[in-house]
């Protein structure tokens, strides 16, 4: 989760990504679910340059599952600071990794 929290902070959508498998399955806090490693990171790039450009976010781990041992379910909360304002994500975050 600190790998995650580097890359966003840095604006990374390579970095953020690259813990991921290639069949990854990813929700996001408004329940949009995508599959792919590129297309998490090409989704990451767009955020990174536009609406979360700038951005600090802050992870509260709320589970991990592990399915296997190589295969986890982690769901998060998190908290986010803009240069304007501290918002808080009232929704969680749901990564599963194949």
């Amino acid at each position: 989760m600190q790998a995650l929290a580097t890359a966003w902070n840095n604006g990374d959508a390579a970095a953020w990504s690259a813990h991921l498998v290639e069949e990854v399955s990813h929700t996001v806090w408004n329940g949009h679910h995508i599959t792919r490693r590129d297309a998490v990171t090409a989704g990451h790039a767009h955020l990174f340059n536009t609406v979360y450009k700038g951005t600090r976010q802050v992870f509260n781990v709320r589970w991990v599952r592990f399915l296997r041992p190589d295969v986890a379910a982690v769901q998060w909360g998190s908290l986010y600071f803009s240069h304007r304002k501290r918002r808080s994500s009232k929704n969680d975050e749901t990564e599963v990794s194949l």
